[in-house]
């Protein structure tokens, strides 16, 4: 038996693998068969009939079509629902590059027809296109109409129309029986009858013989399902992907000859090649480029029309590449001469989909034409709104529609049945419209889809339309069914708008005195006041004792109140919760505000009396009007603050529509919708973990559907699509949105675009005003700004001299000049710079050893990991110079001629860094003996040798490259003091000249580099002041 069973599976492996080499031989023959005549088949375009065209039964359509192939053509052919047609052959031994086809076809049966173009080239390859033509009835299409007027019969009529009484009241079952009244009309019906066959081509001329088939029809074997051995294969489930939306840009295009004229065929994804420009619409017409330029090397040739909206948007799968073909031909010799620039064919990845320009390598280069006939050309591909919400698609009478539509109040949904045929090709889905406006779409097996809550509340005297058709997404686009729909309608009457406010926080700065001081909580009070809306107000009194309260409530100076916590303390008495619902008019307005005011005791008979009561503070909204430009403002969810004028008190507040208060303008095609709004993009910087806080700042809610989010690169490469599954979010709401795979590595920068597939309608799309784009962080720039150390550490300032940052983690590290770490350093989370603004990092660890080695300079970098993304990085780099040595040397003095027995001159010096100051120099001048003293010109005093240079001198003391040099020049005087002070950096070299210790300091030449002559004050017109010089030792 065992043996039995090893037989029967070693036979059964053998068939399959035999059945395996088969199919390959197969599809390997197949794909290169088809690769072969992808690479050298005519070109083959359809100029008319257009594709979906209409037709009527049995009337001859017109068929213009031109086939192309560099290696001649021997025949073109047409065909209709794989019958042959007509064909037009070449008999003169002749293999023209071009031949045009012009024939007609009879439509004989209703329905949708396909018509195939064949092209038959010299070397055998074959090109063919195809479109689909809907032949309408004859009844539809030709049935007259017939206005009765005074007199006229049933009999009479159809003599005048050539027809039987009877035939004209069986096309008129609707009749009356005593016959047609004056104004009644009557459908007349055509007397011809179109044959039972689908369709059928025009008579040939009298005298020729009717074209024949050459060869099997266009579509046999025109795919690869049509080998018997894949037949098998067709139900696999190969999923192409989710469609997404695509338009592809022509920026440029260049020759390196000039033509007289020049245009090309451009194909991409299932769309055929067309003929470019075709400004017209109609190919039939042999339009040209425009020269824009010629230079020496190129000619530019203007692509006008090629870009934006001009150029159709497409659907095409996400996970396939894109399919493109250029193919130029220039003319010359006054029209009659075609050059062949020759064919570029890419396949472009989803990844270049981005919008980035693209350009055409190498360029083509034809055969015929060498160097001259090259063309290279710019392009970009960019994804449009990419779901299938935007699948363009054409009506189909024949698919099954929704039925049932009804709206679920208490689901807050809309509903519906389907039942289709049992013969009918599955759907894709159903798609949702308002007012015609086509919303998002739901899956095929889906029967409800949830509504915003607004849209169950219409503006008043307005009345909404819900839609939801069937759909098949085709490519590039697919049937639609009619749809069913629902309608709800909002009276005139007993309809009004209402506005819900509610009052947030009452912040407290400072409240100025209690005008008399009582036994209180608090600064000032006890606090009494309101909060109002129109009419509407709340009231609170801090003045009275409550359970468990030894003294009245007052208000503190600088404090935070929570007034939902306080209207729920019973202590405040408020008379309510600090919110109103107000009603407006349909021409009124809304303004709110508060009053505080500080409850005082005693005698008031005069206002400015101390026991009268006092104002603490005030704010005022401005006033809304609903017939005015801020009128919008009803309809959107607003919040905000109010400043008191006397600056003491700020109150934050919200307000938007009602719980079930009209929302909308009423306005045909300005439904309520949402807008998600990207409020912060935040990265936990330990984990990767991304956070993003998104907002609705549309008048509509999100509706329980899913919310997409993809992250990219900022050049657009996709870092992955998150998906939030039937997510929620109403007016105004804020959320934070975390998935668990959503994370990024260092420098943790990423672009967030919302909704990127455009699933759901939104507000500034609708418009056109703004659609969701990658929206990417500020690109921060930080610079090393000073360097100090003090007592074992080191403190760092960091400027941002780019764009804000927020909540980053800023690391720093030290370096020798050769580039050895001096391990001194590290990270600090959670730093926000805004543009110009400035931060300094204290760094410990610099020991007596490592602090001798920082003697020869060191460097410090901010950001050497390149953790966090910046628009500069060369800039990351502080160099603290070597250690030096200084001289500071008094060179002379001034002073009036009144000052001259009594001044004293001091000067003091001190190495500075950080917080520590080291004194360095000490220099007094008392009982100066003048040089020169005259009453019109002061008196001055000049050091010189042979002077004793210690009496004025400093002379070469050690100063390390992050420590400043302070000066300070003090003189006293019976009548006076004056000080004067600088810092001089050791990035400016302390301010000191370049003299050696071999000269000393010794450069006498006024105003050369260290020389410093300072003037703290004058009496009469003299100056009071000292000079000094600093020099290095190492220039």
């Amino acid at each position: 038996m065992k043996s039995k069973g090893c037989s029967r599976w070693l036979f059964l492996l053998g068939l399959l693998a035999l059945i395996a080499i088969c199919l390959g031989v197969v599809s390997l023959m197949y794909f290169q068969g088809r690769a072969g005549a992808t690479r050298s088949g005519p070109l083959v375009l359809i100029h008319s009939p257009v594709n979906h065209e209409q037709a009527r039964v049995g009337d001859g359509l017109l068929v213009h079509a031109t086939a192309r192939a560099g290696n001649g053509l021997r025949r073109i052919e047409l065909w209709a629902d794989d019958t042959f047609v007509d064909a037009r052959q070449v008999t003169d031994g002749s293999a023209p590059t071009m031949l045009v086809f012009s024939g007609s076809w009879v439509p004989t049966m209703e329905g949708n027809h396909i018509l195939v173009v064949r092209a038959l080239a010299s070397d055998g390859s074959e090109g063919q296109t195809t479109v689909t033509v809907e032949a309408l009835a004859q009844e539809a299409a030709d049935e007259g109409v017939h206005v009765v007027e005074e007199g006229e019969t049933l009999e009479t009529i159809a003599e005048e129309h050539g027809i039987t009484p009877e035939e004209l009241a069986a096309a008129n079952p609707g009749l009356d029986p005593g016959g047609p009244a004056p104004g009644d009309e009557l459908v007349i019906p055509d007397d011809e009858a179109p044959p039972a066959d689908g369709g059928a081509p025009a008579e040939a001329p009298p005298g020729s013989e009717p074209p024949v088939p050459e060869d099997d029809p266009p579509g046999a074997p025109g795919s690869a399902w049509d080998f018997p051995l894949l037949e098998p294969l067709r139900a696999f489930p190969f999923g192409a992907g989710e469609p997404t939306g695509l338009r592809v840009e022509f920026l440029s295009l260049l020759t390196y000859e000039e033509f007289e004229q020049l245009h090309c065929y451009i194909g991409y994804a299932d769309v055929p090649p067309r003929w470019v420009p075709d400004s017209d619409g109609d190919q039939t017409t042999d339009e040209s480029f425009v020269i824009e330029e010629i230079s020496d090397r190129a000619v530019r040739w203007s692509v006008a029309g090629l870009s934006g909206d001009s150029m159709p948007v497409f659907y095409w799968p996400r996970n396939l590449d894109l399919p493109l073909s250029v193919t130029c031909v220039g003319i010359t010799a006054g029209g009659t001469e075609a050059v062949e620039l020759g064919t570029w064919e890419h396949s472009a990845p989803s990844d270049r989909w981005t919008g980035v320009v693209l350009a055409s390598s190498a360029g083509a280069l034809g055969a015929e034409a060498g160097w001259g006939g090259r063309f290279d050309f710019t392009f970009r591909i960019t994804r449009t709104d990419g779901g299938r919400r935007g699948v363009p698609l054409w009506l189909d009478p024949d698919m099954t529609p929704p039925t049932n539509v009804r709206l679920d109040d208490r689901r807050i949904s809309l509903r519906w049945d389907y039942n289709p045929r049992p013969d009918e090709e599955p759907i894709d889905g159903f798609r949702v419209y308002l007012n015609g406006s086509l919303q998002w779409v739901e899956p095929a097996d889906s029967r409800e889809s949830g509504l915003p809550y607004e849209w169950f509340n219409p503006p008043c005297g307005t009345t909404y339309t819900f839609g939801v058709t069937a759909y098949r997404a085709g490519l590039p686009d697919g049937p639609e069914s009619f749809p069913d729909i629902a309608i709800l309608g909002q009276p005139e009457e007993d309809c009004t708008r209402e506005v819900l406010l509610t009052f947030l926080t009452l912040e407290t700065f400072d409240l100025g005195g209690d005008g008399r001081y009582e036994d209180r909580h608090g600064d000032v009070g006890p606090a009494y006041g309101y909060f109002y809306a129109n009419e509407s107000q709340i009231t609170f009194s801090g003045g009275h004792l409550g359970p468990g309260l030894d003294m009245p409530n007052g208000l503190r100076h600088n404090t935070l109140y929570n007034l939902g916590e306080m209207s729920a303390d019973r202590t405040w008495r408020f008379s309510g919760m600090p919110a109103l619902t107000v009603a407006i008019p349909e021409d009124g307005a809304f303004e709110f505000g508060f009053h505080i005011m500080d409850e005082d005791s005693g005698r008031c008979n005069d206002s400015g009396d101390a026991g009268c009561d006092d104002l603490i503070c005030e704010g005022f909204s401005p006033i809304y009007e609903v017939n005015s430009a801020n009128a919008w403002m009803f309809d959107s969810h607003n919040e905000g603050a109010l400043i008191s004028e006397d600056g003491r008190c700020r109150v934050t507040y919200q307000w938007g529509p009602a719980a079930g208060s009209p929302v909308g303008s009423g306005v045909a095609g300005w439904e309520p919708l949402p807008w998600i709004t990207l409020e912060d993009f935040v990265v936990n910087e330990d984990s990767g973990q991304v956070q993003i806080h998104v907002r609705n700042t549309g008048t509509a809610t999100w509706p329980w559907r899913d919310l997409n989010v993809e992250l990219q690169t900022r050049d657009g490469i996709s870092l992955g699509v998150y998906t939030w599954p039937m997510f929620m979010l109403e007016p105004g709401q804020r959320a934070v949105l975390e998935h668990p795979d959503m994370r990024l590595s260092a420098p943790f920068d990423a672009c967030v675009v919302i909704d990127p597939y455009d699933d759901v309608l939104e507000a500034l799309e609708r418009s056109g005003a703004m659609t969701h784009t990658p929206i990417c962080p500020q690109v921060p720039d930080l610079v090393v700004t000073d360097v100090r150390y003090y007592a074992g550490q080191i403190s760092v300032t960091i400027q941002n001299i780019g764009e804000a940052m927020r909540h980053r983690a800023v690391s720093v590290q030290t370096y020798l000049p050769d580039g050895a770490p001096l391990y001194i350093g590290g990270s600090y989370p959670d730093i926000t710079l805004g543009r110009r603004q400035t931060v300094t990092l204290n760094f410990g660890g610099v020991s007596e050893s490592i602090r001798e080695q920082m003697r020869n300079g060191y460097q410090v970098t901010v950001n050497p990991d390149r953790r966090l993304f910046e628009s500069d990085t060369s800039n990351n780099t502080f160099r603290v110079p070597a250690a030096n040595s200084l001289m500071i040397s008094v060179m002379g003095l001034r002073a009036p001629w009144d000052y001259r027995n009594s001044a004293e001159f001091s000067l003091t010096a001190y190495a500075v860094s950080g917080s520590g100051r080291r004194q360095v120099a000490d220099l007094h001048f008392t009982d100066i003996d003048w040089d020169s003293c005259t009453r019109t010109s002061g008196c001055s005093e000049m050091y010189l040798p042979p002077d004793d240079p210690n009496s004025f001198s400093v002379y070469w003391f050690p100063i390390f490259g992050d420590e400043a040099l302070e000066v300070i020049v003090h003189v006293t005087h019976r009548d006076g003091d004056w000080t004067l002070s600088d810092t001089y950096l050791p990035r400016d070299n302390w301010n000191a000249n370049g003299w050696g210790s071999t000269r000393g300091c010794s450069d006498w030449l006024y105003g050369t580099r260290g020389w410093h002559p300072w003037t703290v004050g004058s009496h009469d017109g003299q100056p009071l002041g000292l000079t000094f010089q600093v020099c290095q030792q190492s220039p």
